[in-house]
């Protein structure tokens, strides 16, 4: 099922992609109970909406599956990836693209690293660390082309958290699902205040994947003011709205 449907994407993978990526699957599962990386229990489900929904992504970014000459250099970043989805499955599927993935909880980024090592990922870095505080870091503020984040907030913390993180004229691209026009429009201010703009649904049409999951991109406009994100914790509390 997963090399059919990513050949339907455009996105052709060899025999070893393949095995690693059911291989971390397999690894992702054992270990979800002992420090929480995923609800889901079975493989067929997980392989579903782990590993194909995250390289789905290229549905709204398609410039992940460019010829590798074309990409030189490209780097995405996976804010609270958590046990690694979608950064990991991405960087398997494209191993051309620098992947960072970033998480506040330590077992977790242990965890990453274990897969980091075991499938000798070598585009792949995990960090430790808060979104609110690397983001102030000049070496990752401004600096990823395509920034991921899933599972982490309203869409309105999810533009604080990711868009400082984000080059002008490149994507956040946020994992939600269906009806979003109420967080969309309570979203709309702290996108632009954040420098966003054009906040666009792309539905993953496929077949094997829930009908309500789609993908939100925010296109970076222009440059993030300095005071954002604010201090940790704060934009999950108090998401940027107009006063």
């Amino acid at each position: 099922m997963l090399r059919t449907r990513c050949a339907a994407l455009s996105i052709t993978l060899d025999f070893k992609q393949v095995q690693r990526l059911h291989a971390y699957l397999e690894l992702l599962l054992q270990q979800r109970g002992r420090i929480n990386l995923t609800g889901i229990r079975d493989p067929a489900q997980a392989e579903r909406l782990l590993l194909l929904e995250s390289i789905a992504t290229v549905l709204a970014a398609p410039r992940l599956r460019a010829a590798p000459g074309d990409n030189t250099g490209l780097r995405l970043l996976d804010v609270g990836t958590g046990g690694g989805i979608p950064g990991i499955p991405l960087a398997i599927a494209f191993p051309h693209v620098a992947v960072t993935l970033l998480e506040a909880t330590r077992k977790k980024v242990d965890f990453l690293q274990h897969v980091v090592a075991s499938f000798a990922l070598e585009n792949v870095t995990a960090l430790w660390g808060r979104a609110e505080d690397l983001a102030h870091v000049a070496e990752h503020r401004a600096h990823y082309d395509v920034v991921t984040v899933r599972g982490v907030g309203s869409l309105a913390t999810v533009a604080e958290l990711a868009l400082p993180f984000c080059k002008r004229g490149v994507m956040l691209v946020a994992y939600k699902s269906l009806p979003l026009d109420t967080e969309l429009q309570e979203a709309s201010h702290a996108i632009h205040a954040l420098g966003g703009r054009n906040p666009r649904v792309t539905p993953f049409n496929l077949p094997e994947l829930p009908a309500q999951h789609c993908l939100v991109t925010v296109e970076k406009s222009t440059v993030t003011p300095e005071q954002y994100p604010r201090r940790a914790g704060l934009p999950a509390r108090r998401p940027l709205a107009k006063r």
